[in-house]
C-alpha cells in the first residue's frame, strides 16, 4: 500500500491487492483490444482484490444474490456473454489461450473508411441538430470561459492550462522515484511574460487565485503563448519539492463542462510572480 494525497483524507483505509493478485479483464486506450489479466500470486498480507472485498461486504450485509458469491472469473464470463457484435466469439477460455484479442469495432471516424457520420446528413456538420436537440448552441460555440468565471478570477492576467504529461498516467505511481524525475512541477512561461516579470528558467514561481496558491519551477519557453502558463495535472501535493502541500489542483476550478460533464480545469485564471 502506498500513502497518497487522497488517502490522507480517509478515516479508514482498506488495503487493495494489485493486478498481479487477482483475475481481471481489461481494455486499452483507442487500440480496440481486450486483454486478460491473470492472477500470479495470492494477495499479500491483509489485502483483498476489489471484487472480493465488495462481494464479502454484500454477504455480510445479508444480500443473498448470486452475484455476491461469484468469483472474478464468473464475472468475466458474464461480461463476455453479450450481444455486442464485436465481442462475439470471445470467451474467457479463448482469452486465457490468446492473452489479447483485437475487437472488430467500427472506425471511430467513419468518413476515413468511406462511411458516414452518425448525423442526419451523414456528414460532419457545422450546424448540428443533434446539439440543438440536446439544448446546446447548434453552431460551434466560440464564447470564452471567462464569461462564466467569478469576478475575482476573470480579470487575472494568465490563463492556466494543466494537461497530462506522457510519462505519467494521471496521478498514478508518483511514489516511484524515477517517475518523479519527469518534472510535473514545472510552470511554462512565455519569454515576453518572463522578461516583464523578471523570471528566468529555474526560478521558483508562485501561481495563485481565489482558490489557493501553488509553487513551481519556471521554464521559459515559446511552447505557451503570452498570457498563458502551463503546469501538469494530477501532481501530488506531498511530493512537490518547490512548495510542500501545494499543487495544480489548489488552483483549478471544480466546475464541470456543460457538454459531457467533464472537468473544466482549463477554465482557470491565475496570477504569476517570482517566489
Amino acid at each position: 500500500m502506498i500513502m497518497t494525497d487522497s488517502l490522507e483524507y480517509c478515516d479508514l483505509i482498506l488495503p487493495a491487492s494489485t493486478q498481479f493478485e487477482t483475475d481481471d479483464i481489461i481494455g486499452d486506450y483507442h487500440s480496440w483490444y481486450v486483454q486478460i489479466c491473470e492472477k500470479l500470486i495470492e494477495p499479500v498480507g491483509e489485502s483483498k482484490p476489489n471484487w472480493d472485498f465488495f462481494a464479502e461486504w454484500g454477504r455480510r450485509m445479508g444480500f443473498k444474490d448470486q452475484a455476491f458469491r461469484d468469483t472474478p472469473k464468473d464475472i468475466i464470463r458474464q461480461f463476455l456473454q453479450t450481444e455486442t457484435p464485436w465481442y462475439q466469439g470471445i470467451t474467457l477460455e479463448r482469452l486465457e489461450k490468446e492473452k489479447f484479442i483485437h475487437l472488430d469495432m467500427p472506425e471511430s471516424v467513419p468518413v476515413r473508411s468511406g462511411g458516414k457520420a452518425e448525423t442526419e446528413s451523414g456528414k460532419i456538420e457545422l450546424y448540428s441538430n443533434i446539439m440543438k436537440k440536446a439544448g446546446f448552441d447548434p453552431v460551434i460555440d466560440l464564447t470564452l470561459c471567462e464569461e462564466e468565471m467569478p469576478e475575482e478570477e476573470k480579470n487575472l492576467p494568465f490563463r492556466l492550462l494543466s494537461p497530462g504529461i506522457p510519462q505519467r498516467v494521471n496521478s498514478s505511481f508518483y511514489n516511484v522515484k524515477y517517475i518523479r524525475a519527469y518534472n510535473a512541477y514545472e510552470c511554462e512561461v512565455n519569454p515576453e511574460d518572463a522578461k516583464r516579470l523578471g523570471i528566468k528558467s529555474g526560478d521558483k514561481v508562485r501561481l495563485n487565485n481565489q482558490r489557493g496558491e501553488a509553487f513551481f519551477v519556471a521554464r521559459v519557453t515559446t511552447r505557451v503563448a503570452p498570457g498563458v502558463v502551463r503546469t501538469a495535472k494530477c501532481n501530488w501535493r506531498s511530493t512537490n519539492p518547490y512548495g510542500q502541500n501545494t499543487n495544480t489542483n489548489s488552483l483549478t476550478t471544480g466546475k464541470l463542462t456543460d457538454m459531457g460533464g467533464c472537468s473544466a480545469y482549463h477554465s482557470t485564471r491565475v496570477n504569476l510572480s517570482k517566489a
